[in-house]
């Protein structure tokens, strides 16, 4: 069995709701500044996330742009099971009274395993991206080496920040506590 996997939500939910990135009134927030890992971010104050397919609720959706959404429950379990790794930012889901968060993983780890990893390709100039050279442009099955990331249970893949990891503890704490939304790919 993985000792990481990939977490990611269930878009096979039947009539699950579907959340679009922050905004503070009428200002789209930067939803990259959530997914980058790389430490503490200062989120701005009142952030709200609408919902353009008002649906089933979810204790873990990622939002646009693969931004993590958790309900006041899953925030918990983040919360105590991958403390030193998380920072969990207050947000408004539209239409809902109950808290929910954002997921900033704290961490983006070097961390590919590119000799058990398939599929590998890299941003190459010929892609005219020179922001991105070096960067992983896609990954068919990622593979974690678990020596380089002892003692994390979340964070995000440096050169490749669209992969959200956890920890074979977080996911199992995860599941325990039933929450719905979520999918766990290994890596």
């Amino acid at each position: 069995m993985s000792e990481y996997f990939e977490l990611w939500d269930d878009k096979l939910v039947t009539g699950r709701w579907h959340l679009q990135a922050p905004h503070v009134g009428d200002q789209w927030v930067n939803a990259d500044l959530f997914t980058g890992g790389g430490g503490p971010v200062a989120p701005p104050e009142t952030m709200v996330i609408k919902r353009p397919y008002p649906g089933v609720a979810l204790d873990y959706t990622m939002a646009s742009r693969g931004l993590p959404v958790a309900s006041e429950r899953a925030a918990h379990v983040f919360e105590r099971s991958a403390a030193d790794d998380v920072q969990l930012i207050p947000v408004t889901v539209e239409g809902h009274r109950e808290p929910y968060f954002i997921v900033h993983a704290l961490h983006a780890l070097e961390c590919v395993d590119e000799q058990r990893s398939e599929g590998i390709r890299p941003w190459t100039e010929a892609d005219e991206r020179p922001d991105r050279l070096g960067d992983y442009k896609a990954i068919d099955a990622l593979r974690i080496d678990p020596a380089r990331v002892a003692g994390h249970h979340l964070f995000r893949v440096k050169r490749w920040e669209v992969a959200l990891i956890v920890s074979a503890h977080l996911r199992e704490e995860l599941e325990r506590a039933g929450l719905t939304g979520l999918r766990f790919v290994p890596a």
